[in-house]
């Protein structure tokens, strides 16, 4: 098992949850108790954070131009 990373400003707690800034959360749409994407980047220390809806709608866009489809999936 690699040795664990330095903690940097944003580290989890006890229960393994990370507190995100008021400001980020406004910014993309986070709600509270809502699902969310985390995508991470150890190399870059660097975590991503998008509400789940917004992955929804991205892969239905997607998926409608992959298969030109002219209406929603």
């Amino acid at each position: 098992m690699p040795p664990a990373a330095p903690p940097g400003r944003h580290v989890p707690d006890a229960r393994g949850a990370v507190t995100l800034p008021a400001a980020a959360r406004h910014m993309r749409g986070i709600e509270p108790d809502r699902p969310l994407v985390l995508a991470a980047s150890t190399h870059e220390q660097l975590l991503i954070v998008h509400p789940g809806r917004t992955i929804a709608r991205l892969l239905t866009e997607h998926y409608r131009d992959v298969t030109e489809l002219g209406h929603d999936a």
